[in-house]
């Protein structure tokens, strides 16, 4: 991107070193939203561990958002043949996404 850049500008003003801060915060909330929308498309735990490790981890981490500091247990148990064959579910991402 051309902030550094513009950074290094010895002559630059004050103000428009704070406007380029704020042009550079907002966008990285933009990337850091969009990173998101698409973890929640198709998390990357559903390629890195596949569909039941997947899905315990979705649910753990629902718990410590649902109930912080309560000790609340959600356990997924979901049997596919395909993984313990090394194929993908056809359904996986569907599930994931719950």
């Amino acid at each position: 991107m051309e902030l550094p850049r513009l950074r290094r500008i010895a002559d630059l003003p004050a103000q428009a070193q704070v406007r380029m801060g704020g042009i550079e915060q907002r966008l990285n909330e933009g990337i850091a939203v969009k990173r998101r929308i698409i973890e929640n498309l198709r998390p990357s735990s559903l390629d890195l561990l596949g569909l039941v490790s997947a899905l315990e981890v979705m649910c753990q981490d629902a718990a410590i958002v649902s109930s912080p500091g309560q000790g609340t247990h959600i356990r997924a148990e979901l049997p596919c043949k395909a993984q313990s064959e090394g194929e993908s579910c056809e359904t996986e991402e569907t599930v994931a996404r719950g």
